[in-house]
């Protein structure tokens, strides 16, 4: 039964490890699709267009594209359509269903997957992120607000992924509207993918890259980096191991060194560790327009490996509008939800 499940899921992988051409790209943009794999299986013209957007990030890295799995998409839209049927979303346990309310499929990710005949892949690791939010732009857009910050980035740009899926609601309780909360939406993506897989180290900004946001602010309550305020564009260096340091960097501007912040994988103030991510973050605004370097010797399980990328800021931020400080304020996203969990065999595969 084992080795059925592992041939079952073989395919998919390695279709996603498929080289992405010899095209060296250098905006995101530039890098764009717009074929996506599995697209038939989703329902909302919003998240494919997420999950498309997500892939001209994967492709301009050079990392194999998402294809849209299509028991995890259905888990997906269930659990969706748990979160629109709840009252509020304020008391919500990240990730969990309770079988007292309405539309439950399953406690947690895993029992849903079993309860929707998943059959995965037995080294495959669940990443998921839910994000209730009070406003609401198209799913691209979504994606590209989320993309900044190295929480999020560690789990887009994980190299092999094995499927995902993702779904939108929107919730219209009675308490919701009371609260003046009437456009209130509820994201869940979900991704399956493979760590480790001896995949060389993941750099973003990239080598090249001509796109890059000259500042970020982390709007997410509680957020690693909301007490600085308006910052340059975080870089991240995310590795498939569990052995990770970082040696030396440098991040070189027109007016010489710029000053950054360090956070290493398994760094809790993030509220949920880097899992395999090193994120490395200006502690000032990025002039735009304005070519920048940077230099990192990282060692993962007893590798070591040098970074060299030069890269160049926009002329302005292509982000969609954040809220500068809104960790602090009504209108702050929350990072809910965040595992990479083993999918126990014993979870989704009957004896």
């Amino acid at each position: 039964m084992n080795g059925t499940i592992g041939r079952m899921r073989l395919l998919p992988a390695l279709v996603l490890i498929l080289p992405t051409g010899c095209k060296t790209f250098t905006s995101v943009d530039e890098a764009c699709h717009d074929k996506l794999g599995g697209e038939k299986h989703v329902s909302q013209d919003s998240a494919v267009e997420a999950m498309k957007r997500l892939n001209c990030y994967r492709r301009l890295v050079k990392v194999g594209r998402l294809r849209v799995d299509k028991p995890v998409q259905e888990v997906a839209e269930d659990h969706v359509d748990y979160m629109v049927n709840l009252e509020s979303l304020d008391n919500y346990v990240p990730g969990t269903e309770s079988s007292e309310n309405i539309g439950f499929t399953g406690v947690d990710l895993n029992e849903r997957l079993q309860r929707n005949d998943y059959q995965g892949d037995i080294n495959g690791y669940a990443r998921w992120e839910l994000t209730p939010i009070r406003w609401h732009v198209n799913g691209a857009d979504n994606v590209d607000y989320l993309f900044p910050d190295p929480w999020a980035r560690q789990i887009y740009l994980q190299p092999v992924l094995i499927g995902g899926g993702m779904d939108e609601g929107q919730s219209n309780s009675v308490a919701e509207a009371e609260a003046g909360y009437v456009d209130r939406w509820s994201s869940y993506f979900t991704l399956l993918y493979h760590f480790p897989t001896n995949h060389p180290p993941v750099v973003y900004p990239r080598d090249g890259q001509v796109d890059i946001d000259p500042s970020y602010c982390d709007d997410i309550v509680g957020g690693a980096l909301v007490e600085y305020g308006e910052i340059g564009y975080p870089i991240t260096i995310t590795m498939d191991a569990n052995d990770i340091s970082l040696i030396s960097h440098s991040l070189q501007g027109p007016d010489g060194e710029v000053d950054t912040i360090v956070h290493l994988p398994g760094d809790m103030s993030w509220g949920f560790t880097l899992h395999g991510t090193i994120a490395i973050t200006p502690l000032e605004p990025l002039q735009p327009s304005t070519e920048y370097t940077f230099n990192a010797t990282v060692k993962y399980d007893g590798i070591t490996h040098k970074v060299d990328n030069t890269y160049s800021t926009a002329a302005q931020n292509n982000r969609p509008t954040t809220f500068c400080g809104g960790g602090t304020t009504s209108l702050a996203r929350s990072r809910v939800a965040a595992s990479r969990t083993p999918i126990d065999p014993s979870a989704l595969i009957d004896p």
